[in-house]
């Protein structure tokens, strides 16, 4: 995975130290009126989370930009499911996540980019268009919730079909503005096919949730929503492996999968290819320039970054390509792989 944004693995100047990586999630117990007041409200999560690790001054300095983000964000995502955000004494920038990515923060000599980086390889976002017997709903999806966003009413019982659906594809070319999002069909099945005939959208996938769902019943299918998600993540996670595998196979590439020599082979810019676990992290310092790692076993505090993330930054900052898959999926036992060209050799940097 390439960088998500190119200063991100960068490396920072000691003076422009500590680098904080939060991460925020929205929770949907809370009720909120708009996409902007759910929004603030992770930014206060953000003052919360701070105020734990900064102190005088500096929190002050921090936040300061962190509450503006308000003002920057004119339009917030329908789906927004969270917010990373990430400052530096000079710098700061912020993305929008539309799915969960959990509530934590670290400071550190770097920013934490492991969550960023699972999320933006997955990230291809899903509208659903749902036939119900009071017409067709869409709704922005993610591992969180479906939100509603608009609904065009006609009754089956009244609807014509050509007028029905011409009003749906004005829903759909409004309310999708991302031209990579998908659609996929949820609700009555002759709907279904009729919609599927009538090309409403170019990013309409065959799979379909199909089977009578009531307006009334959002949560039936929210919930089997959710399964579908699940089971395309864990399927894009096992294709991305098998073509790894498969390109290990024909073209002679190896592999490490000792962390001590893998951070070696990261700071020369020796490895092609890193695989990361997102279920497990692994505490300790990187040197950036020798290559030169120490353990800690666990976290001493938030300074005391993960060591996979670092080794993510130092890969993805000499071009190589990160991803982050389930530890299971990842062969051996240390949770990492890099990939690396027939020739290189392990050498030790002074």
């Amino acid at each position: 995975m390439k960088p998500v944004i190119e200063n991100f693995v960068v490396p920072i100047k000691s003076d422009q130290l500590p680098a904080t990586s939060l991460y925020l999630s929205w929770d949907w117990s809370k009720p909120s009126t708009s996409n902007r007041e759910r929004l603030f409200d992770l930014i206060k999560q953000a003052r919360a989370l701070l105020k734990e690790e900064l102190d005088g001054p500096v929190l002050q300095t921090y936040l300061e930009p962190i509450f503006n983000v308000t003002a920057k964000i004119k339009d917030p995502l329908p789906d927004l499911a969270g917010l990373a955000v990430f400052r530096t004494r000079d710098s700061f920038w912020w993305v929008q996540m539309t799915e969960d990515p959990g509530s934590f923060v670290v400071v550190a000599d770097s920013f934490h980019i492991k969550p960023l980086l699972a999320y933006q390889q997955n990230l291809q976002r899903t509208a659903v268009l749902w036939f119900h017997e009071s017409g067709a709903t869409l709704a922005f999806g993610s591992d969180r919730q479906l939100v509603c966003h608009d609904t065009v009413i006609a009754p089956m019982k009244t609807r014509k079909n050509s007028e029905f659906f011409y009003e749906v594809k004005q829903m759909l070319e409004t309310g999708i503005r991302d031209r990579q999002t998908r659609v996929v069909l949820a609700g009555d099945e002759n709907a279904i096919r009729f919609a599927k005939k009538a090309k409403l959208h170019p990013n309409i996938i065959e799979e379909t949730l199909s089977g009578f769902i009531s307006k009334l019943a959002l949560g039936q299918l929210e919930l089997r929503f959710k399964d579908w998600l699940h089971r395309q993540k864990r399927n894009r996670e096992v294709l991305l492996m098998n073509q790894l595998l498969t390109e290990l196979k024909w073209n002679g590439f190896r592999t490490e999968t000792d962390i001590e020599k893998i951070a070696n082979l990261a700071v020369q810019g020796q490895i092609k290819t890193l695989v990361v676990s997102k279920d497990q992290r692994f505490f300790g310092k990187l040197n950036r320039k020798s290559g030169k790692i120490i353990f800690h076993g666990n976290q001493r505090d938030t300074r005391d970054d993960d060591l996979y993330d670092d080794l993510s930054e130092a890969v993805a900052g000499k071009g190589g390509e990160v991803w982050v898959v389930s530890k299971k999926l990842i062969p051996g036992n240390t949770g990492i792989l890099a990939v690396i060209e027939p020739s290189v050799e392990f050498q030790k940097v002074s």
